[in-house]
């Protein structure tokens, strides 16, 4: 996934380390699949009104949840449908695989340099190719930043009498390196890595901006990074506010109200997904947004109560899970997964569940295998529950978390478990299958994650 934070081992990449370092700023890393950069929050200029964005996705602490849901609910009512109806345009591309990631396009520098990037909430930075960049992808949409075609670029250098302000100081230029798990779905626990140096310019995304944003531009990128090979650059959405954060410098810049998001994942007839920033249109939802809290720090977690499989519950589920739309599927730690396929198999005495039940060899959907099924076999495989606090639950149908071609191996008609094992140490990471069903609205005002059913009329058919 991204360097700050967790993802998905088919397509999807999760951070294993991230070293940014801030003049009297700590960088804290997370093991395993994650890191979560720590930044310090800096104000940034003030102008017009701001209004609500909705834009189309290039597809590919701890308050209470009701009393905030309670606030936010009477702002919507009050503010009413909250769509814009300038949002330009934006190109579409991506998908759950073989892209795996949903994203977006950026406009950085002056003139504008555009650029697709993932849209990620389980990292807080701004990546993107830099110009000769060893390693980055090159096919479109990609492009690479050129400093000198801007007019407000700055580059951030050091020396010995001037220590760096962002990053860490290597041969006279402030730089970061940023290293991740899961970025090769076939070799799940090796590394990837992209470093680079640190910018700052002006950036657009859609109609919000001008804002000043300070991001990593890439000049070198591991050839395993299997994620990138098709869109290469990443906008994080944790947080924290400041610089880097291109949300909390569209709030600043007074183009977009508050630090609110909203993303639906859905082929309309337009595009293959819709993003809000600012607030949540109301269009793109056929029921109430129900909220639960975030208990993350520095990304996108919720607690868990259970996990269900039909009538039978998963065990050792972890107690919290972390929501990253840079993942494209559901990942468990390997006791986790256990417990999910024992949740499986505890079925197959009232349900026969091909690829499950007494497969033969090369036919167990549990070991990495694709089968074929019949619309009515496909029809025997239970719903999935995830049961989260505040009596939040997201349910997965079997189109969730079966995809038709999943890794690669087998016919594009067979059908793939897209559900992942991290490993012993791994994380509990929900992603875009899981999101699916629902309009997600992060709200990072009042810390709290919010799912509601989506309406798949609205959901890709916004905007143009």
């Amino acid at each position: 996934k991204k360097a700050r934070f967790a993802v998905p081992t088919q397509g999807r990449r999760a951070p294993q380390h991230q070293h940014r370092e801030f003049t009297m700023v700590a960088v804290r890393a997370m093991i395993c699949l994650v890191a979560v950069v720590a930044a310090v929050a800096v104000g940034a200029p003030t102008s017009s009104a701001p209004s609500h964005l909705t834009m189309h996705l290039h597809r590919a602490v701890v308050s209470s949840g009701r009393s905030s849901a309670a606030r936010w609910a009477n702002r919507t009512r009050d503010q009413g449908p909250l769509h814009l109806t300038s949002v330009p345009v934006l190109p579409v591309g991506g998908d759950l695989w073989p892209v795996a990631i949903f994203y977006s396009i950026l406009e950085i520098g002056t003139p504008g340099q555009k650029f697709p990037v993932a849209i990620d909430s389980g990292s807080g930075d701004l990546d993107i190719p830099l110009t000769g960049c060893n390693g980055c992808v090159s096919k479109p949409p990609n492009n690479f930043y050129k400093p000198s075609a801007s007019s407000t670029s700055t580059e951030y250098s050091c020396h010995l009498l001037q220590p760096c302000a962002v990053g860490h100081c290597k041969d006279s230029k402030c730089s970061f390196s940023n290293s991740y798990q899961t970025c090769d779905p076939h070799n799940p626990e090796n590394v990837c890595t992209i470093s680079g140096q640190w910018f700052e310019d002006d950036v657009r995304w859609g109609s919000a901006g001008p804002a000043k944003v300070q991001f990593g531009a890439i000049s070198y990128q591991t050839s395993n990074f299997e994620q990138f090979y098709n869109i290469d650059g990443v906008v994080g959405m944790t947080g924290p506010d400041g610089h880097h954060d291109v949300l909390s410098q569209l709030v600043a810049s007074k183009t977009i109200p508050e630090a609110i998001w909203s993303m639906c994942i859905h082929v309309g007839n337009k595009s293959n997904g819709t993003l809000t920033l600012g607030g949540v249109d109301k269009s793109l939802m056929t029921g109430p947004v129900q909220y639960t809290p975030n208990v993350g720090r520095g990304f996108y977690e919720m607690h868990v109560d259970s996990v269900t499989v039909g009538s039978a519950s998963a065990s050792d589920i972890p107690s919290t899970i972390i929501l990253d739309s840079g993942t494209n599927v559901l990942l468990l730690p390997s006791a986790a997964y256990n417990g999910f396929h024992k949740a499986f198999l505890s079925l197959c005495s009232s349900v026969q569940l091909p690829g499950v039940c007494n497969p033969p060899s090369g036919q167990s959907l549990f070991n990495k295998d694709c089968v074929t099924l019949t619309s009515e076999e496909l029809a025997r495989f239970p719903d999935v529950a995830i049961n989260l606090d505040a009596n939040v639950t997201l349910t997965m149908k079997v189109q969730n978390y079966l995809l038709q071609g999943y890794n690669g191996k087998f016919a594009a008609d067979q059908w793939c478990l897209a559900v992942e094992d991290t490993g012993n140490n791994g994380l509990f990471i929900m992603g875009d299958t899981t999101m699916e069903p629902y309009l997600t609205v992060f709200d990072r005002v009042n810390h709290q994650i919010g799912f509601a059913p989506v309406n798949t009329s609205a959901c890709g058919s916004l905007g143009f």
